[in-house]
């Protein structure tokens, strides 16, 4: 068992901040040293959790998985002040739809576990109703101490972690005594419900068990003393989610498979289960509570991204007065190689905390990639639409279309961007299929669509017009200074090594990074590094920046 060195913020038992993550983190390296570069920031009491998503992705994809990104963090949720979610942002490099579903799959069950286990120490949490008179009896001390810790509850019952709560409880009172804002806990339990309704008390938590008088449960009654934004947030959340298809299309499908071949007809029984066992309503990401701060980040640290994210400023603004929900039109950047395109949409969607998936629209040849295969192929299977918006968490996903503008495909009929005449348009979006299933229609309006390209006139006029198109510009020498302390800090902030190294660039140093385009100052830094570490030094020198490509021959004609 752990102890915290981390004091609690006002209304919550825990911090944002995940408990003893260095201890995951090494814990987990040890096992799978290939994690090294990669940025796993969770609590100790998730260790074996997401050691097990870990060897279930070497399982899947070998010991050394082909990967070109790995993300796994956490997130408070407010169901109870011990409930966290786990975020899993990962990018896989040339793998099979059957692949990519498992690991789907694997980081699908990974989230719903971690929500019922302590972060602490990864007991199972235990669910109870503070107001519950059985429950106040049997544990009368604790609940008492939880109320002081968590404030006023908005929910009628809680998750918590019992063993973890009553440490933290002996270690605040040793003398077996709760104080509650001068008021014994003894003495709270003896004062009358409807002297508890005086005050700001919350409602819910004066009047827990009574009925009114048209005999409905005071908890489930509308409080008509309750703030207007109360109710209003109450109504929203209530809002938040979208139908992506319809169960009685599994029905459709599974009559048209009885007909098919043996071949198809197996695939169709397979993919049937799976559609039974998933939930049709997904929820609508929301925009981060604290958007404006998150704008500001991007602004400082990719400056030449002004106008995008003085555009997503805006959009989050038209959330924020409605449903809360994240919307955006497709966007589409534009600029040479080099300059943080993909980078700036990576951190876009870590900020925003929903569902990130990357495809490099360069390396396809065919449509299937979006739409998937038609079901008279051998080797027919569903796009990673489908799998994204059926198989996936929320209703909408953050859909990065990379490097568009290199698409192959000779044939209108196999062109990759083909789909997106439809995908980019919401009211035809709202009834698309995919290719290997047309029975299963399915809504994928919602989906924030970004992409990136380096030369516009490659792409179809029809596809561009249906982007927000933005020019981004290679980053002035001034704007170069703020580009490379981002890459320095997030380099400290993601290496096991990081704490090492002192937490600003020397000023020669800085210099002469700023000659080079962000993606190649990102890899000039990951190798100074190393040749400081070498040389025992906790700072970066001039001579650690080390261009290998200045040192190529190239040479034609016989090797002497």
């Amino acid at each position: 068992m752990h102890s915290t060195t981390q004091s609690p913020k006002p209304g919550a038992v825990w911090v944002d901040e995940p408990f003893e993550p260095d201890c995951a983190r090494n814990t987990l390296l040890v096992r799978f040293p290939w994690t090294l570069s990669w940025r796993i920031h969770v609590s100790s009491g998730y260790t074996g959790l997401v050691s097990q998503l870990l060897q279930n992705i070497e399982d899947i994809l070998g010991k050394n998985p082909p990967l070109d990104f790995l993300r796994i963090i956490e997130q408070e949720e407010e169901q109870g002040p011990t409930r966290r979610k786990i975020h899993v942002f990962i990018e896989l490099r040339q793998c099979s739809a059957a692949k990519s579903q498992a690991i789907r799959h694997a980081i699908h069950m990974t989230g719903k576990w971690a929500e019922r286990l302590c972060p602490r120490c990864g007991d199972k949490l235990m669910t109870v109703n503070p107001f519950d008179e059985d429950t106040c009896e049997m544990t009368p001390e604790l609940i008492a101490f939880l109320k002081t810790r968590s404030g006023p509850f908005r929910s009628r019952t809680i998750e918590i972690c019992l063993p973890c709560l009553q440490l933290e409880w002996e270690a605040s009172h040793p003398f077996g005594f709760v104080e509650e804002s001068g008021v014994d806990a003894s003495q709270e339990e003896d004062e009358d419900c409807d002297e508890a309704t005086d005050g700001d008390e919350p409602w819910d938590a004066a009047c827990p068990a009574e009925e009114n008088e048209s005999g409905e449960d005071c908890a489930d009654a509308i409080n008509d003393d309750a703030p207007p934004d109360e109710v209003q947030n109450s109504a929203v959340e209530q809002a938040v989610k979208a139908a992506i298809f319809k169960a009685a299309d599994i029905d459709l499908l599974e009559k048209t498979c009885s007909t098919a071949t043996r071949d198809q007809s197996s695939r169709a029984k397979a993919l049937i289960s799976s559609l039974r066992e998933t939930e049709p309503d997904k929820p609508l990401t929301p925009i981060p509570d604290d958007w404006r701060s998150v704008c500001d980040d991007l602004d400082a640290r990719f400056p030449n991204f002004k106008d995008v994210t003085e555009f997503l400023r805006s959009q989050f603004a038209l959330s924020d007065i409605g449903d809360r929900v994240i919307r955006s039109a497709p966007v589409l950047l534009v600029g040479e190689p080099g300059i943080g395109k993909t980078e700036y949409l990576h951190q876009l969607a870590e900020a925003v905390a929903g569902e990130f998936i990357a495809i490099n629209i360069g390396n396809s040849q065919t449509n299937s990639t979006l739409a998937g295969s038609e079901r008279y192929w051998s080797n027919s299977h569903q796009g990673r639409l489908f799998d994204a918006l059926v198989f996936g968490t929320v209703a909408n996903p953050i859909i990065m279309l990379d490097e568009i503008d290199k698409a192959g495909g000779q044939y209108d009929k196999y062109k990759p961007l083909s789909a997106l005449h439809q995908l980019l348009e919401p009211r035809q979006a709202r009834n698309f299929y995919d290719l290997s299933v047309p029975e299963i229609k399915f809504d994928a309006s919602h989906i924030l669509w970004v992409a990136s390209a380096n030369d516009l006139d490659m792409i179809e006029k029809p596809i561009v017009d249906r982007f927000t198109v933005f020019g981004v510009e290679k980053p002035t020498p001034a704007q170069m200074t703020a580009v490379v302390n981002n890459i320095y800090r997030r380099f400290l902030a993601e290496h096991p090594s990081g704490a090492y190294f002192d937490s600003e660039i020397r000023p020669d140093t800085m210099a002469l990074l700023c000659a080079h385009p962000p993606r190649k100052v990102r890899k000039l830094v990951e190798g100074a590094f190393g040749f400081a570490a070498r040389e025992a030094r906790n700072y970066l020198l001039p001579e650690d920046i080390r261009d290998s490509e200045k040192n190529k021959r190239h040479t034609i004609g016989f090797v002497r």
